[in-house]
C-alpha cells in the first residue's frame, strides 16, 4: 500500500517534490497507510491535507 500511493503521489517527478521532504506528515495524512482508514477516509480530504503542504500532481484527484 505504501508503495503504490507514494508512486501515486509522486507521479515521476521524486527529485523536483515535496514529497521526500514531507514523509512524516504523508505518514500522519495516510494514519500510517493503514487499510481499514483508507477504506473509510473521503478521498476528497486526502486530496486537501496533501494540497496543503503541496505534495499533489495534476492527476491527485484521481488517483485518490
Amino acid at each position: 500500500m505504501y508503495a503504490l500511493i507514494l508512486a501515486q503521489l509522486s507521479n515521476h517527478r521524486w527529485a523536483n517534490s515535496n514529497i521526500r521532504n514531507n514523509m512524516n506528515n504523508i505518514y500522519s495524512i495516510f494514519h500510517n497507510f493503514d487499510k481499514n482508514y483508507l477504506i473509510a477516509v473521503d478521498p476528497d480530504d486526502l486530496v486537501f491535507k496533501l494540497k496543503e503542504i503541496y505534495c499533489t500532481n495534476p492527476t491527485i484527484k484521481k488517483q485518490m
